[in-house]
């Protein structure tokens, strides 16, 4: 679920030439490709090779706005901790601004992603901050100096704190 917002809003997470924020949940996708199904949960299964990516609705978006040519931004609760600096420098290779928001629980959104060779998938997450990430945190009243184009809401029902009233205030 995701809010596209167009219009303009300011920024100061932003740079001048920014023109579309991401915002919402951004975490380490690792997906585990070519997984066999386990025949029971606590079977051991093998898979073939991992491959990480920056996941998450603010995070996707970024890179997907990015690659269509917009010069985007995400802001995202994240740790710094090794999966906080590995989507760093993901969002940076696929040249996002890379805005994270550190909230009170320590440790940067994962989520794990068996793809099984027949084509299912499965999603293990932990949101870790993104549990306790609040408007005035992800998009603080200081954002209000570069003009944007859009304004993009990822996840909002994985983050509990920017539902309801906070969703609204976000918006």
């Amino acid at each position: 679920l995701a809010f596209l917002l167009l219009g303009y809003m300011a920024s100061a997470c932003c740079t001048a030439r920014t023109e579309v924020l991401c915002a919402g949940l951004a975490c380490l996708d690792i997906e585990l490709l070519g997984c066999t199904a386990p025949r029971t949960v606590e079977s051991i299964a093998p898979f073939r090779a991992p491959q990480y990516s920056a996941g998450g609705g603010a995070a996707q978006a970024a890179t997907a706005l990015t690659a269509l040519g917009l010069r985007t931004a995400a802001a995202y609760a994240a740790a710094d901790d090794a999966h906080g600096r590995a989507l760093v420098d993901m969002l940076g290779e696929a040249h996002v601004e890379a805005h994270p928001a550190t909230a009170d629980d320590g440790a940067t959104p994962l989520a794990v992603l068996p793809v099984f060779e027949d084509g299912r998938r499965a999603c293990f997450v932990s949101l870790g901050a993104a549990k306790t990430i609040t408007q005035q945190v992800l998009v603080p009243d200081a954002l209000l100096h570069a003009q944007l184009r859009a304004f993009h809401f990822g996840y909002p029902h994985l983050l509990p704190l920017l539902q309801g009233a906070g969703l609204h205030m976000l918006l």
